[in-house]
């Protein structure tokens, strides 16, 4: 009769071995038959934009300064798309774009086109609410349009009296207070779409005392402040335009006052060299105080989502409606031009609390168009129209990217830059990066690439863009359509 011992005892290593293996396999089919974070669907999708910010003032794209300490440490470096581009330097119509995922006429030709348009487009709103989510967005910016910014949303509430620095300050607090209440109360349904939109580092430069690291109050400060408020203009000020005549503002600066109706004088921010380098310095500590300031709101906002344990099976967006000049060359302000220093905006993006994708190609450059597209494919949803944006995880490094401002379109493939409009250039973004030296006749064969890519996005522009006939005719009088 055997031992009880012998009985149990050890098996032989090669048995051991055999064991461990079986239970290897057991575990990695285990594994691969529950599907990652990043292969979940999203039941959340929460989308945050700041007005006005320039990525290279925000510490996560490697200013010096701790600007953006909140969205830094939620982001992280496994998630910055650093080459993205807005459609517009403007925030009606970039909005707008993003939204919908297509370029849009808006400003660009006429409101009458622009409301007609919609009817054949579907908003990101619009399109998650009919899909069961509840949706909701709280913004601040008196440009903004309930029948147009605000389609789809069950709960829309936009602060629009931003004409001084206290109710700027105030409506950050408000916005980022009813965006929790609302995540709060809607915390235990099935899929939420947020939308909250912070007017940040926009004029006027005035940070709350409290969040103040870089700045100081000043009378200078102050009564600059005050007269742009008002919308004062100096007569004594002329439309200045950048140096380099060859530069791609140069020819929108020096039709300031024609652009603007301010045929008495041009305002204080649209006039650079109206200011000493002191004051420069002044206002550009400002914004970057006034970015922190915009950090504190979406760092609460992200404190709760966090809180809520919404980030795990959330796809959440950062991102701008556009740049802005900080007095280089001599230029303040937005809404001027397609130069770069408007265009250049922030994208970060966290889906289920990991990065879109393990690394990130540095030549791959994006767009504010793309936003929409992405979040339907993370969703599984096909897109309603014809987008002129891409998902993120689908798109080739080297595409096109395009804007469109006031007659102008701009294409960037690569390190090139094309202007084909009003305006007029070839940039070599590499070299050049302040767009001043004009290659197109150098380069004849590059201008000729770049513009036969423009022609493929203006026959794939929405319909009615097509038919506003001022727009038509110059496209056939470049030769494009």
């Amino acid at each position: 009769m055997k031992s009880l011992r012998k009985l149990s005892a050890k098996p032989a290593p090669s048995a051991r071995r055999f064991l461990l293996l079986l239970l290897a396999v057991v575990a990695s089919a285990a594994a691969c038959s529950k599907p990652g974070p990043l292969q979940l669907r999203p039941r959340h999708v929460i989308l945050i934009s700041v007005d006005t910010l320039r990525p290279d003032r925000m510490g996560i794209y490697g200013y010096e300064r701790d600007t953006s300490p909140n969205i830094d440490r939620f982001f992280g470096e496994r998630s910055i798309y650093r080459r993205t581009q807005s459609s517009a330097p403007c925030t009606r119509p970039a909005v707008f774009d993003f939204l919908s995922g297509s370029l849009m006429p808006d400003e660009r030709s006429s409101e009458q086109a622009g409301e007609a348009q919609d009817s054949v487009t579907r908003t990101l709103a619009e399109i998650l609410r009919d899909r069961g989510f509840r949706t909701a967005a709280f913004t601040t910016n008196q440009n903004f349009s309930p029948k147009r910014h605000g389609r789809g949303y069950e709960a829309y509430v936009n602060f629009e009296h931003l004409t001084s620095p206290e109710q700027k300050q105030g409506t950050a607090y408000q916005v980022t207070d009813r965006a929790l209440e609302w995540l709060e109360e809607h915390r235990e349904e099935s899929s939420l779409h947020l939308w909250v939109h912070y007017f940040g580092p926009h004029r006027p430069f005035f940070p709350p005392e409290k969040v103040r690291r870089y700045s100081r109050t000043s009378v200078v400060d102050k009564a600059l402040t005050d007269h742009d408020r008002k919308g004062q203009t100096r007569p004594q000020l002329q439309a200045a335009s950048p140096k380099g005549a060859e530069s791609a503002v140069a020819s929108v600066m020096q039709r300031v006052p024609q652009m603007t109706g301010l045929s008495e004088g041009v305002q204080w921010h649209l006039r650079g060299d109206a200011l000493s380098p002191a004051q420069v310095k002044h206002f550009r500590d400002s914004y970057d105080d006034d970015i922190l300031f915009a950090d504190e709101q979406v760092g609460r906002l992200l404190h709760k989502l966090e809180e809520l344990r919404m980030v795990e099976q959330a796809l959440i967006v950062f991102t701008s409606d556009h740049g802005e000049w900080l007095g280089e060359e001599n230029v303040w302000h937005h809404c001027n031009s397609l130069h770069g220093r408007e265009l250049h905006v922030p994208l970060l993006l966290s889906l289920n609390g990991h990065p879109l994708t393990s690394t990130i190609d540095p030549r791959l450059a994006t767009s504010t168009l793309d936003i929409l597209p992405t979040v339907l494919d993370l969703l599984d949803i096909e897109a309603p129209h014809a987008m002129d944006g891409g998902s993120i995880r689908k798109l080739k490094p080297r595409r096109a990217t395009i804007s469109f401002w006031r007659g102008t379109f701009a294409v960037t493939r690569g390190r090139f830059k094309l202007y084909r409009g009003e305006f007029k250039g070839l940039f070599d973004l590499a070299n050049d990066p302040d767009e001043t030296r004009d290659l197109s006749e150098s380069l004849p064969d590059m201008a000729e690439k770049l513009g036969l890519e423009l022609a493929e996005y203006a026959d794939d522009l929405p319909a009615l863009v097509q038919e506003n006939r001022e727009l038509i005719e110059r496209l056939k009088s470049l030769g494009y359509l």
